[in-house]
């Protein structure tokens, strides 16, 4: 009993706070962006994804997604592709609009997405980086340093 216990602190503390390197193939993301253009992870040949999962009242997103523009801006010559999944719901939508439209990179609504990337909608941020052969390489749940992310978007440029 006190074994289980133990496990389900060290899983929940794991999944919260550190990257998972889980690999699995065959994503999919097909979504109309914010600014009207069709957004296909199937497109775009050759580059390394990282798709955000956020919202637009969470403040440790908010924070993110300032670093990761940095990013995005470091890395985007070398076959990185940044996508923000806002999990608002529409009411929100000129807010999220708004903020979203500070960054270089994409931003769409999550509900408006067809894809094989599930959100429960009550973990953001969540990150989840695909490298070029179009696994899922890491999944970062929680805040993330930002040398966190550039650690795993070096490795899924790879």
């Amino acid at each position: 009993m006190i074994k289980n216990f133990l496990l389900i602190i060290f899983l929940i503390f794991t999944l919260q706070h550190q990257a998972l390197a889980t690999t699995y193939s065959g994503v999919d993301l097909k979504v109309v962006d914010i600014d009207g253009k069709i957004f296909n992870i199937n497109d775009q040949k050759n580059k390394a994804v990282l798709v955000l999962f956020w919202a637009q009242w969470c403040n440790y997103c908010r924070k993110e997604m300032v670093y990761l523009d940095e990013v995005y801006q470091e890395y985007k010559d070398l076959g990185l592709e940044i996508i923000a999944l806002s999990i608002d719901n529409k009411q929100n939508q000129e807010k999220m609009v708004a903020f979203a439209r500070k960054f270089s990179y994409r931003s769409a609504f999550f509900e408006d997405a067809k894809t094989s990337f599930s959100n429960t909608k009550s973990v953001v941020p969540l990150i989840q980086i695909v490298d070029r052969q179009r696994s899922v390489i890491y999944s970062l749940t929680g805040y993330v340093s930002r040398d966190e992310i550039v650690n795993a978007v070096k490795k899924a440029l790879e």
